[in-house]
C-alpha cells in the first residue's frame, strides 16, 4: 500500500482491489506470480508499463557501462566512454572531452591523466609495495 492505494501483492487481492489495473509478474523460478501496478496516468510517463520502466532503467545502466567496460567488472579504463550510446540517443549532445581540462595542466602534466588521476584516488597505502 502506498498512500492507501494497493500497488503490489497477490493477484487475487489486486484483482479485487484494482480490477484490470495491474500487471502480473512471474517469480524468478516461475513458481509464483504477483501483481504490480506501476501506472499513475496523471504523472508524466505515468502510463508506462513495468516492461517500459525496466527497459528505460536497463538502457541507462548500459550507458554507465561504457563502450568498453572492464571484462572483470569494476571501473572502466580512463579511455572508455559512453559517447556512442549518448550520440545515438541524444541528438546534438556535445559528446567529447571536457574542454576546460587543458587549463588545469601543471608542470607535472594533466591531473586527469590516467596515472596521476588513479594514483591520487587509489594510491597504494604507505609501506605496501
Amino acid at each position: 500500500m502506498v498512500e492507501g492505494m494497493a500497488q503490489a501483492g497477490d493477484v487475487a487481492v489486486m484483482s479485487a482491489l484494482k480490477p484490470g489495473d495491474f500487471e502480473v509478474v512471474a517469480g524468478g523460478a516461475g513458481c509464483f506470480e504477483k501483481a504490480i501496478d506501476v501506472t499513475a496516468p496523471a504523472l508524466p510517463s505515468g502510463t508506462d508499463t513495468l516492461e517500459q520502466v525496466v527497459a528505460g532503467i536497463s538502457d541507462a545502466l548500459r550507458a554507465l557501462g561504457g563502450d568498453h567496460p572492464s571484462p572483470g567488472g569494476g571501473p572502466s579504463s580512463p579511455f572508455a566512454n559512453t559517447w556512442s550510446y549518448l550520440k545515438a540517443r541524444v541528438p546534438g549532445a556535445p559528446c567529447g572531452p571536457y574542454l576546460s581540462n587543458s587549463n588545469q595542466d601543471t608542470a607535472l602534466g594533466s591531473p586527469f591523466a590516467a596515472g596521476l588521476f588513479q594514483n591520487r584516488w587509489y594510491e597504494v597505502p604507505c609501506g605496501v609495495r
